[in-house]
C-alpha cells in the first residue's frame, strides 16, 4: 500500500490537497459521494527537509502526516482551551523517531500499510452493504491515497470477507498507531448511516482515542 507515488509537482502535497480538498468538496473525481460539509483549509506538504524522505512511503505517510498534524492541533486546543484550526498551509511533517512516522510503524512499514487497508475494509463493511457501488467508492478513496492497483489486489474478495477486527485492534500497539487506524477507517467511508457512525463510535473507544481526538479527527476529513 504504502510505496506508490502518483507522479506530479506536488507528489504527497497533491495527494494530502486531494484528500482534504475532497472532504470540502463533497464529491472527489474517483472517490464516490461524500456528505458536503464546510470546507476545510486545504494543506500542501512543505518541501523541506523530511518531505523526500516520507515521499518513498506513498499514501502510508499521508496517513501519518495528518494524523501527526491532528494530533498536534487537538494538544494546542487543548492548551489554549480554543477550538482547533483545521490542517493549515504550514502542514508539519512528523520526525523520523516519532511515532507517526512510518519508519517507526510496528513490523515495518508494509505491515502497518495492510492494517491500514483492513480498517478501511472493516469501516466499508459496517453498513452492511457491499455492493459495486461500495467497491467504487473504497477504490476511489485508495486512488486518492495514491495506492497502486497492485497493492489493490483482491479488494472485490476483501469487501466480501468479515475482517477481523480484533486483528485491528491488537495492531495498535501505540496511541500513535491506534490513532492513524482510526483516520483511515474515517477517511474510508462518508459517514452518512447510522451504522458507519455507530461503528466509528465503537472503534474509537476500543482504540482509547479520546473524544476530543475523534472529533478533530472527524473535523478535519469533512465528517464531523
Amino acid at each position: 500500500m504504502g510505496r506508490s507515488v502518483p507522479a506530479g509537482n506536488g507528489g504527497l502535497g497533491d495527494i494530502l490537497g486531494s484528500l482534504l480538498g475532497g472532504a470540502a468538496a463533497g464529491n472527489g473525481a474517483s472517490g464516490g459521494s461524500v456528505p458536503t460539509r464546510s470546507p476545510q483549509p486545504q494543506a500542501q506538504m512543505p518541501q523541506k527537509a523530511g518531505t523526500n524522505d516520507l515521499a518513498r512511503y506513498g499514501g502510508m505517510a499521508v496517513i501519518g502526516v495528518l494524523a501527526y498534524q491532528v494530533f498536534k492541533r487537538y494538544q494546542q486546543a487543548g492548551q489554549s482551551g480554543a477550538k482547533s484550526p483545521g490542517i493549515d498551509t504550514a502542514a508539519v511533517v512528523p520526525p523520523a523517531d516519532n511515532g507517526f512516522h512510518p519508519a517507526q510503524a510496528p513490523g515495518g512499514a508494509d505491515a502497518l500499510s495492510g492494517v491500514f487497508v483492513k480498517a478501511m475494509v472493516a469501516a466499508t463493511q459496517a453498513d452492511g452493504v457491499i455492493d459495486e457501488d461500495e467497491q467504487r467508492k473504497l477504490a476511489g478513496r485508495l486512488d486518492q491515497l495514491g495506492i497502486s492497483s497492485a497493492d489493490r489486489g483482491g479488494l472485490a474478495e476483501q469487501l466480501t470477507t468479515p475482517v477481523d477486527l480484533r486483528e485491528i485492534l491488537n495492531a495498535a500497539t501505540s496511541p500513535e498507531v491506534a490513532l492513524q487506524i482510526y483516520m483511515a477507517s474515517v477517511m474510508a467511508i462518508a459517514v452518512d448511516t447510522p451504522a458507519e457512525k455507530n461503528y466509528l463510535d465503537g472503534l474509537a473507544r476500543a482504540l482509547k482515542i479520546d473524544p476530543g481526538l475523534k472529533a478533530q479527527v472527524e473535523q478535519t476529513l469533512g465528517r464531523g
